[in-house]
């Protein structure tokens, strides 16, 4: 049947609303099994009242998908003859830009009743969405980027949608959770294959915010690892695309996972949630961390394979071999940062490939990390010896904090290495051959106070180092 062949028209038009919008009104008061029986013998008996619009410019398709006392398993049958009857109904949209996708992904319903589990709920769900998106794809592949008055596309909708299924604390783990989860999951990648078949980029389209369905799926704490995979599977470039803010879908991340974190701290007592020094073992194996932290370190891996690498085809089975060089260089909150510690310990104390730069090195030598000095505060309480490890020029960290000391916003990170590795402080570097009091004093100098206040300390930290200096002059 060819689209758009019954005309639309608004209720004001019509002498009287029709049957069929009667019948997809919420208040009806059938029963399930009949309203579906009514509403598929009025689409085939009168089929010019399918074209019909109400003043929210809803047709009976929107109307259906946007009914949440009525499962799911019912309303299958209902879209399928509308669409049969006039296929055009799928890519109308009403006064609010939306289409009957939008309209199901932004529709919460957990209906059941006795004959219809909630399993049959969401298996149904998936069925309706299906239906539109084939019916979308007939009519020309750019019906999957209409957008809301919001700028939302299908996809937008879906990412935006864990929120929206679940209102509980973050750290939720009951079966209804887990059930919302993975149907969450399972739209969107409904939605991502449909985008790969018709060729466009699932991460193509921006809201009025410039948000990526990546990035708003990162807003909420229902982002796991594999959304976050599914919507990066064929579009690995999109985490650096940023939005209207600026922010990228790796800062996005980080803002929330540090917001799961505070929440987690607020709820816990200090001690609980602090991983013990010498103690880094596999993070399933620590009860202090919770089932989120452990979903933030997979989606860091995730994200940083993409931002690496290109392709994520290893980040469910491998860390990245510099995850904490890469973080500490983004700065990581320093609440996430101690998570991905606990995930792979071992890099705290290696080089990374470029530059032969720890993780505590790049913080120590780059100034202008808002957590830089609670970062360094993590990694020295988790690993001292990487205080004392040179980079690949021979630079201890102590000696990089304190050739820009004084442009940094943090300026007590020197001391926090200093205290770690009290032995830096008496040791010559390898290329400049400036002892740190020597390497503090030719610092580019804002405040002579405290540039003279540091070069006292490291002296009486070591003062022999201004004996070997005396006895060499003379």
């Amino acid at each position: 049947m060819a689209c758009y062949e019954y005309p639309y028209f608004t209720a004001s038009q019509c002498s009287s609303l029709s049957t069929l919008f009667l019948l997809t009104r919420d208040d009806t008061e059938l029963t399930e099994p009949r309203w579906q029986c009514s509403v598929i013998d009025r689409c085939l008996c009168y089929p010019q009242e399918t074209g019909y619009k109400d003043s929210c410019g809803d047709t009976p398709l929107h109307r259906v998908c946007q009914r949440s006392n009525v499962s799911n398993v019912y309303k299958v049958d209902a879209v399928k003859t509308l669409l049969q009857v006039n296929k055009g109904l799928a890519i109308v949209q009403n006064s609010w830009g939306e289409t009957p996708l939008h309209c199901v992904l932004n529709t919460a319903n957990d209906h059941t009743d006795a004959g219809n589990s909630s399993r049959g709920n969401r298996i149904a769900e998936e069925k309706i969405v299906r239906l539109i998106l084939q019916a979308q794809m007939s009519l020309g592949r750019t019906a999957l980027l209409k957008k809301t008055y919001l700028g939302r596309t299908a996809l937008h909708e879906a990412c935006c949608r864990s929120d929206q299924d679940n209102n509980g604390p973050p750290n939720n783990t009951t079966g209804n959770h887990m059930n919302d989860t993975q149907q969450h999951e399972s739209l969107v990648q409904i939605l991502v294959q449909a985008h790969v078949r018709a060729g466009l980029s699932v991460n193509g389209a921006q809201n009025d915010l410039g948000d990526t369905p990546l990035i708003c799926a990162l807003k909420y704490r229902r982002a796991s690892s594999r959304l976050v995979s599914l919507l990066l599977e064929y579009d690995c470039g999109s985490v650096h695309t940023r939005n209207k803010a600026g922010w990228d879908a790796i800062r996005v991340f980080f803002s929330m996972a540090e917001e799961i974190c505070a929440a987690r701290l607020r709820s816990l007592s200090s001690n609980a949630i602090l991983i013990p020094r010498d103690e880094y073992h596999d993070l399933r194996e620590q009860s202090c961390c919770s089932a989120e932290e452990l979903e933030m370190m997979q989606i860091c891996n995730v994200l940083f394979h993409a931002r690496s690498f290109g392709h994520i085809a290893d980040a469910s089975t491998t860390i990245h071999p510099e995850l904490l060089h890469l973080a500490v260089s983004l700065d990581c909150p320093p609440r996430l940062l101690r998570v991905l510690i606990a995930s792979c310990p071992n890099q705290l104390v290696l080089g990374r490939k470029c530059d032969g730069k720890t993780p505590l090195a790049i913080a120590a030598s780059t100034p202008g990390l808002v957590h830089g000095c609670n970062a360094i505060a993590v990694m020295v309480d988790a690993c001292t010896e990487a205080a004392g490890i040179p980079d690949r020029d021979g630079h201890l960290p102590l000696q990089l904090a304190l050739m820009n000391v004084l442009d940094r916003k943090d300026v007590d990170a020197w001391r926090l290495i200093m205290n770690a590795e009290i032995r830096a402080v008496s040791t010559r570097d390898k290329v400049t051959k400036l002892y740190p009091f020597v390497t503090a004093a030719l610092s580019t100098c804002r405040d002579e106070a405290n540039q003279v206040e540091i070069i006292w300390e490291l002296l009486m930290a070591a003062p022999e180092c201004l004996q070997r200096i005396c006895h060499l002059l003379r």
